[in-house]
């Protein structure tokens, strides 16, 4: 704590002592790359689930209404992402009694080397507060802080399963029923599936903190870090099953993403994103200039010079001088 106070007075001397000029507009582009996560944790484990690498791009406003003060505002386009690999997965649920067959019908399903990717696109309306501190003639130090609102344009999954291997039991005869295709009671080999993901707009705390340094007269790059942290639940839970009997057609099955089934009971997914940030910006409009503070000796005011007085404070006239002859 007190070698931060310490840095926070070093600035705030630094902040005095040099010329800097800061217009009221500044328009920019901006770009993010780093740890951008759909974050989401697997209740009773079993399984090995991994952040995506991804960013954000966009375009924003920024008004100073001082040299150290002012509030911005933009668009951008971002990407998130999330992948888990699951050794074994087994399922079990009722189904409709298959053609032919008679009593009531269990599947079961056995998946080996489950995996399963998830990624979303949203965009993103950031409202920040700025506070910056010059450093010198061509450089500050800024920490900007607010929320962002953000509502998906995309999501979607891709699903790999090495092998999943069904079976049927018929309660009423105590028979299990395996390698029947005609039934769907198969062993499939090598299955993909993608398809959409359902899920909702987000709200977000954020936060940056770096340098901008001045590269032109009315123009300056921001290099710095970031965090957005969302703080709701963007997933639209619907619970379905992980395999989906179809019984017009047995050996088609329905797959569906294991984030909206209740094998393991995913309860909420937040968006997370941190990383580094570039922005290059343009400014214009008023100026504010904060000039360099010159100190200057005092002088001392001159006391008049008096001239020594005579003893008696009597003046004493020229006598004239007497001629010799």
């Amino acid at each position: 704590m007190r070698k931060t106070a310490i840095v926070i007075c070093l600035l705030i001397g630094l902040n005095r002592l040099f010329a800097q000029t800061q217009y009221s507009n500044e328009w920019n582009i901006n770009v993010g790359l780093g740890n951008s996560s759909l974050k989401y944790s697997l209740n009773g484990g079993g399984g090995n689930v991994k952040s995506a690498f991804g960013g954000n791009l966009g375009f924003g406003y920024t008004h100073f209404f001082m040299t150290e003060f002012g509030f911005s505002l933009g668009m951008e386009a971002a990407m998130y992402g999330r992948s888990l690999n699951i050794d074994a997965i087994s399922t079990r649920y009722a189904i409709t009694t298959p053609p032919g067959l008679t009593g009531s019908f269990t599947l079961n399903a056995d998946y080996s080397d489950f995996k399963e990717k998830q990624s979303a696109v949203f965009v993103q309306l950031p409202l920040m507060l700025n506070f910056q501190i010059p450093l010198g003639s061509s450089a500050f130090f800024y920490l900007n802080a607010g929320g962002k609102y953000g509502f998906p344009v995309s999501a979607s999954y891709n699903q790999t399963v090495n092998s999943i291997t069904t079976t049927g039991y018929s309660s009423y005869t105590g028979q299990t029923f395996q390698n029947i295709p005609s039934h769907g009671f198969d062993t499939y080999h090598n299955v993909t599936n993608s398809d959409d993901l359902e899920i909702k707009s987000s709200f977000m705390f954020v936060f940056e903190a770096g340098f901008k340094w001045k590269t032109a007269q009315k123009n300056y790059l921001y290099t710095g870090i970031y965090l957005d942290t969302g703080v709701n639940n963007v997933l639209k839970k619907s619970l379905k099953e992980l395999l989906e009997y179809n019984n017009d057609l047995p050996s088609d099955y329905k797959y569906n993403s294991i984030l909206q089934t209740n094998v393991y009971d995913v309860k909420e997914i937040k968006t997370y994103a941190i990383g580094a940030k570039i922005r290059i910006a343009f400014g214009s409009g008023k100026e504010y200039q904060r000039a360099k503070k010159v100190i200057t000796p005092k002088q001392k005011k001159e006391e008049p010079v008096q001239m020594p007085k005579s003893s008696g404070d009597k003046q004493h006239k020229p006598q004239p001088l007497l001629d010799e002859d």
